[in-house]
């Protein structure tokens, strides 16, 4: 049974500081941001708010990837 992921990380990337951070996901990955900010780090999180859904997570990214800004359509109820 393999219990870990086998990869080289390239040694110009040990120690590497990101400039800045984006955190998406729980309210783990919202309260990350907060933290980097605090110690000084350009760090976003979510603008939609916490999302727990793996699919709903994916719909943000496809609409940053494609450029799709929400429509007053996007907020009517279809029934």
């Amino acid at each position: 049974m393999k219990l870990k992921i086998d990869f080289d990380i390239p040694s110009e990337e040990i120690g590497k500081v990101w400039p800045s951070f984006f955190t998406m996901g729980s309210c783990f990955a919202q309260n990350q941001a907060i933290r980097k900010r605090e110690l000084g780090f350009n760090a976003h999180s979510n603008p939609f708010g916490i999302l727990y859904n793996p699919i709903s997570i994916e719909h943000i990214f496809d609409r940053c990837q494609n450029s799709r800004l929400y429509t007053k359509e996007d907020f009517e109820n279809k029934g």
